[in-house]
């Protein structure tokens, strides 16, 4: 059996986007022996060079691009095929290609990236790479797009993004021990695609386009193990067009996650922590911290704000945490149902920084990447918020509810919980409280 968890967005519900999405699990569903890691081989399963379709590049969605259409390719070679060891052990040049375009803004984006392995060395990876596509504003996840991984997902409704040209390299060094290391040096040219009033479509309004601010960066990533995560960032910007001086910014975070297997009938409890903090008033919106959530989506998310609606909170300095709870068996098993109950607990604390003091919100001048002042353009202030109170939210559902054809459907509900003094406390019951489903495709590859 092949389990593929998903969540259709809600603008995949028409008959025709129903079909495609059929048609492309059909094509996922081919033998496991041709699909492998997302990818779907084109060369001869015995060839040393493997040419593979990346099949994470041929849909993706969120609400600045709507539905996003495109294709990738990956390959793979040896440089220099050495019999003494096998195929993954070999030292390989690799290559990844990729194109989409997005129903949304009309706007192709496209990439290119290329690398030396060295599998058998402390000095593991080179890379050198050049994209023209969209990054979304705020982003401190390490968990890559992942086509069928959609509980992860939450980007599905995401908004607000910059158009970025990056130009980047790095090498990355695995020593003896759980240690893992990445350096990388970036040069880009960034316009975000959004500002006070709403989202920007410059690829088809192109008087609405913002200056470019340029950045210069140099991120270190160290991994401890299979748990931890730090990130550490450090760049200057300049806007372009402007007498605006190179503004220097740090951003550094951690993550731990980590899931353990509780007792006989192997209950899964899964933790994700992250904490982040970066140089305060400088420091460009991009590389500040969004933690929003999903609050408003019908569907349940992993890992995020079930009950917080996109764009509400951002944060210099912030700590979120999520736990889940799953039971490793079924209430009960039979054709029809056979529920399996969870538990979820989110938390997350945050705030933003303003002359050296910590504040729950400030007024931004998005050009600047500054606190605005009485001679800013005011189309282009942004008031942010922050969880400077904190924020709970508990969750609770069943997975597996009833069984549909080849969908099992579950069900699951929130309800946040939030200091009354706060400036992000509603009194509203419903704002504060989701319903979601969720849908888990159960295909059977068996000949």
């Amino acid at each position: 059996m092949l389990f593929i968890i998903f969540v259709i967005t809600y603008q995949s519900v028409t008959k025709m986007r129903k079909i495609l999405f059929i048609c492309l699990l059909s094509l996922l569903s081919l033998s496991s022996a041709r699909l492998c890691a997302q990818q779907l081989r084109i060369t001869h399963l015995w060839s040393h060079t493997d040419l593979s379709f990346d099949l994470n590049r041929l849909y993706n969605y969120n609400i600045y691009e709507n539905n996003r259409w495109g294709a990738g390719l990956i390959l793979s070679t040896p440089l220099h095929y050495d019999t003494r060891y096998g195929t993954l052990f070999q030292n390989r040049f690799e290559a990844s290609v990729y194109a989409g375009w997005g129903s949304g803004d009309h706007a192709w984006k496209y990439g290119v990236e290329t690398s030396l392995v060295f599998p058998r060395n402390v000095f593991r990876e080179i890379t050198v790479g050049y994209h023209h596509d969209i990054e979304k504003v705020g982003a401190h996840s390490f968990q890559p797009y992942n086509l069928l991984n959609t509980f992860e997902n939450s980007t599905y409704f995401s908004s607000r993004y910059s158009f970025v040209d990056k130009v980047f390299g790095g090498v990355s060094l695995d020593p003896d021990g759980p240690s893992k290391v990445s350096l990388s040096y970036s040069h880009s040219a960034e316009k975000l695609l959004f500002n006070n009033t709403g989202l920007i479509y410059p690829s088809i309004y192109p008087e609405e386009a913002l200056r470019p601010r340029d950045f210069d960066e140099m991120d270190i990533q160290l991994r401890w193990g299979d748990y931890w995560i730090v990130d550490l960032l450090a760049g200057v910007s300049h806007l372009r067009h402007t007498q605006d001086e190179s503004h220097g910014h740090l951003r550094a975070f951690m993550q731990y996650g980590r899931t353990f297997k509780i007792g006989k009938k192997a209950h899964r409890l899964s933790f994700l922590g992250q904490a982040g903090s970066t140089s305060g008033d400088a420091t460009p919106i991009a590389r500040r911290f969004d933690i929003s959530g999903t609050g408003g989506s019908i569907y349940f998310f992993r890992n995020t704000l079930l009950t917080v609606r996109p764009n509400s909170f951002m944060a210099d300095t912030y700590i979120e945490a999520c736990a889940h709870f799953v039971t490793g068996k079924p209430l009960w098993d039979n054709a029809i149902s056979s529920p399996k109950p969870f538990l979820q607990l989110n938390a997350v604390w945050g705030t933003l920084h303003q002359n050296g003091k910590l504040r729950g919100s400030v007024v931004l001048d998005m050009q600047q990447g500054s606190q605005a002042s009485a001679a800013t353009d005011h189309d282009m202030m942004l008031a942010l918020i922050a969880p400077d109170k904190g924020l709970m939210e508990a969750a609770a559902g069943f997975e597996g509810l009833i069984h549909w054809g080849v969908l099992d459907i579950g069900a699951a509900a929130a309800y946040q919980f939030t200091p009354k003094k706060s400036l992000y406390y509603q009194d509203n019951f419903f704002n504060k409280f989701a319903v979601m489903f969720i849908a888990t495709l159960v295909l059977d590859t068996e000949s």
